[in-house]
């Protein structure tokens, strides 16, 4: 007679050993670690930059030794702009205020060199060298396309006085001083020196502080010897000596 086999099969051996239910197992019993992540920071950048990241974690071998990765990424700022402003060396006051002054024309020019068009604010000042407080601002928003230029004018009513541009964009910065005179102004300074064989030397010394070149006026009388060089704007010229007599001093008996 065959024999019949057992409807049902004893289980199969266990590969996995079966749980610690010992506390001391229990309290030995380490969950596993979730991976954890840090959203970073955002960044804006002004020129080309090289980003270093370094990612750390636990160690997932018995090495004890936590892991770490160093990533580096470049990034090339695609904007870019140049900006030229061009204030004359000098200019004439006239009368335009209602006083000495001037209403000046700074022309300028802003250049997209970058390779993506670009939004950008350049601030200009204007400010006085004797009363730095009350200067100037104009802020300029410009849309560029790529290699585009744009071109215009500034204009500023400004009283007699030496004066400094600066302009600010997000890519560069610059200045450039200038004058505003009176049409015709001129300083003398004069030195007197000692006393000698009776006479006195004086040194004179002529500043044109004016707009207008000058020099000396045809058919003046010749009291003052010295250059017959036109003298500019700003600047200093020597008139020579003049001899002045003296009487030297004497010791009273």
């Amino acid at each position: 007679m065959e024999a019949t086999p057992p409807s049902t099969f004893p289980p199969a051996p266990s590969s996995s050993p079966p749980p610690c239910r010992r506390p001391s197992c229990r309290a030995r019993a380490r969950p596993s670690p979730s991976p954890r992540s840090t959203p970073a920071p955002s960044s804006q950048i002004t020129h080309d930059t090289v980003f270093t990241v370094t990612l750390t974690g636990d160690p997932s071998t018995g090495s004890g030794q936590a892991l770490t990765r160093t990533l580096t990424h470049a990034v090339a700022f695609g904007e870019a702009a140049t900006a030229t402003f061009s204030p004359q060396p000098v200019y004439p006051a006239g009368t335009a205020c209602g006083e000495p002054c001037r209403t000046i024309a700074i022309p300028y020019t802003l250049t997209n060199t970058g390779q993506l068009p670009t939004l950008f604010t350049t601030t200009v000042t204007i400010q006085p060298t004797i009363h730095p407080t009350n200067q100037q601002t104009i802020k300029l928003t410009t849309y560029l396309p790529v290699s585009a230029t744009t071109n215009g004018t500034l204009f500023f009513d400004l009283p007699l006085g030496t004066y400094t541009l600066t302009y600010a964009t997000p890519f560069e910065t610059g200045s450039a001083s200038f004058h505003v005179l009176p049409l015709g102004s001129v300083g003398l300074s004069a030195v007197a020196g000692p006393c000698t064989n009776g006479v006195i030397s004086v040194t004179a010394t002529v500043t044109n502080t004016g707009f207008q070149p000058g020099g000396p006026r045809p058919g003046a009388p010749a009291v003052v010897a010295g250059e017959d060089a036109v003298i500019g704007p700003a600047v200093i010229g020597g008139l020579g000596l003049q001899v002045v007599p003296c009487a030297e001093p004497r010791r009273l008996s």
